[in-house]
């Protein structure tokens, strides 16, 4: 499945997102950063990520809407890191934060590099600047490249992979019956650590979620 299937699916189940966006170019850059600091969590959890690889000739794709955000981050390409950052994790950082400004400011794109082209050389450097910032700010630290490291832990690595509110949201239209068995197997068809214990694993955490907040 393509990075911008998952979003489709996504954005058709989801609801109840109503993260803030700014318009580009007429909001200052002191004023983005000062938000994604003091509103950290909102952010993050109005954005779903997914790190995930794949053979797309995409680095990196984002997508923004009145009710659902994704940043989809193909790990291929953290294979070979770029002159410009000093390690694996300084190119994670600055990859994400690249995303969740471009989600501020309610932009939809598909990149093979930050140089790319299809983005207009103005946002490119707008984004660059906004996410240089914060690059080297240690009072934010994202903390997403290394959520899981237990390689025992398969379901935590699914959440990390495809990240915890895509997968409640397909999960919970399967439950109600919205989402059928065949199209829930087609999320993971490419994706040979998913197997019928972790669909189950997955199904159980889920469903016992929805069950608790029904009661509450």
């Amino acid at each position: 499945m393509k990075f911008n299937e998952y979003f489709e699916i996504y954005a058709k189940f989801k609801t109840g997102c109503k993260l803030k966006k700014f318009p580009p170019f007429m909001t200052r850059k002191n004023t983005l950063n000062r938000y994604v600091i003091n509103h950290k969590s909102e952010v993050l959890h109005g954005i779903n990520f997914v790190f995930k690889r794949s053979d797309e000739p995409y680095s990196l794709c984002v997508f923004s809407s009145e009710n659902a955000n994704m940043i989809c981050v193909n790990t291929a390409y953290f294979d070979h890191i770029p002159r410009r950052f000093e390690n694996r994790q300084d190119y994670e950082k600055y990859t994400n934060l690249y995303g969740i400004f471009a989600v501020l400011l309610n932009r939809s794109f598909k990149i093979n590099g930050f140089d790319d082209s299809r983005i207009r050389e103005t946002l490119r450097d707008y984004l660059a600047d906004l996410s240089f910032d914060l690059r080297y700010d240690d009072d934010f630290i994202l903390n997403l490249q290394n959520i899981v490291l237990s390689e025992d832990n398969k379901i935590l690595r699914l959440i990390y992979r495809y990240g915890d509110d895509f997968l409640k949201t397909i999960f919970t239209a399967f439950i109600k019956n919205e989402f059928s068995e065949d199209e829930l197997m087609a999320v993971f068809d490419d994706d040979k650590e998913v197997g019928q214990n972790e669909l189950q694993g997955l199904y159980e955490l889920y469903n016992k979620q929805n069950f608790i907040g029904l009661e509450q």
